[in-house]
């Protein structure tokens, strides 16, 4: 029988949004401060005012990049009776854990992410999930719906604090991520990752989503999966310097933790701390590629719940030799059909907890019309060239 999440609909003016968010999932946003600044302190022995220094070199690029994004963080730390420090460390924490915790240490997500295009898909739709492996930080995450004023909506799952969402929006643009280390991280400036994650959120286009990411100030790598629900993927290998760009390979693609396209160009260091990543990525699109014609949703699932290299599997499980504030487990896993607005997701391991769906409302295609007008506006007839 599956876990219940805690189900959060915020609305109005971007402080409104964030103070909503903070009376409705306050307790896991103390919860999940608390449980960063306790690893902080045990395994790098950061106190208090280190961490919040650090944060500090955030506000300025997070301004420039989209105030509205710091006004909602603002409300949030308001709301939840934490200072704007403590709601930047959340979403600043895979920043802090690689500038002051060393980037050989394995301190991104592990995760699996696959897309699936219309051309191999049984219902001719875009689907796209993810598995999301990270520490066992089940009970601070939350199903989240956005109806934001002249962007689009958005709905997914994010940890209670952060501002990036693993979802999709009103305007049929999915996005997943996937942790990478590579030695050009500096990790001490820039635009936190996972306020890009939420710059793609709020795009309304493709290309816009990329515009986004690339125009951005980044400070160190990662990895972004973003999808269209007209029958396009692309992902993102993020550095500080570049962005390699891998399309899929015969309507499939997938990505775990581990540089594809820039692994001639960069040190990869997350794939020697966590080699199954090697086999992860190539095991989900062979065992997707079997299907490929007939690609359904619950082929998604079969991915997702494998157990190939187990407990280190694309359904990762907790290992009991390793410290579980320090090991990765499937916290998370989430499947989008774009075209429908439909997101199947689980709490915890899918093979034991099995999936939950969530048909947000304000999402719905027909709710998309004004974000697809706006479009249409751009593609009004031009003389050939």
């Amino acid at each position: 029988m599956g876990l219940n999440l805690l189900s959060v609909l915020v609305k109005g003016s971007a402080y409104e949004r964030g103070a909503q968010l903070g009376q409705k999932g306050g307790h896991l946003i103390r919860g999940n401060r608390d449980y960063y600044f306790t690893s902080w302190k045990k395994y790098g022995g950061l106190d208090e005012e280190a961490v919040y220094k650090f944060m500090r070199n955030f506000v300025e690029p997070i301004r420039n990049y989209d105030p509205e994004i710091l006004e909602e963080i603002q409300g949030m730390a308001d709301s939840a009776k934490l200072t704007l420090e403590d709601l930047m460390a959340i979403n600043a924490r895979y920043e802090l854990a690689i500038s002051r915790m060393g980037i050989a240490k394995p301190t991104g997500e592990a995760c699996t992410s696959l897309a699936a295009t219309g051309e191999v898909t049984a219902n001719g739709h875009t689907i796209h999930g993810q598995n999301w492996d990270f520490r066992n930080l089940e009970r601070c995450i939350l199903v989240e719906e956005i109806q934001d004023n002249g962007k689009p909506n958005i709905a997914g799952i994010t940890e209670a604090g952060r501002m990036g969402i693993l979802g999709f929006n009103s305007a049929g643009i999915g996005v997943t991520a996937n942790g990478l280390i590579s030695h050009r991280d500096s990790a001490d400036h820039g635009v936190p990752y996972w306020i890009l994650i939420r710059g793609v959120n709020n795009s309304i286009t493709l290309d816009g989503a990329l515009s986004r990411v690339f125009k951005a100030q980044r400070s160190l790598s990662g990895n972004m999966m973003i999808s269209h629900e007209d029958g396009e993927v692309i992902d993102l290998e993020i550095t500080p310097d570049n962005i390699g760009v891998m399309y899929p390979e015969e309507g499939i693609l997938s990505h775990t933790n581990h540089f594809i396209e820039l692994r001639h160009q960069v040190q990869d260091l997350f794939r020697t701390a966590i080699p199954d990543s090697l086999i992860r990525s190539h095991r989900a699109m062979k065992l997707l590629a079997r299907r490929r014609g007939k690609i359904r949703v619950e082929d998604f699932k079969a991915v997702f719940t494998d157990h190939f290299s187990y407990p280190n599997s694309i359904c990762r499980h907790a290992d009991p030799k390793v410290d579980p504030m320090k090991g990765f487990t499937t916290i998370s896993s989430l499947i989008y059909d774009l075209n429908t607005r439909v997101l199947h997701y689980s709490v915890e391991n899918p093979c034991e907890h099995g999936y939950q769906t969530l048909r947000p409302k304000s999402l719905a295609p027909d709710n998309g019309k004004m974000e697809r007008a706006v479009v249409s506006k751009s593609r009004q007839k031009r003389p050939m060239t």
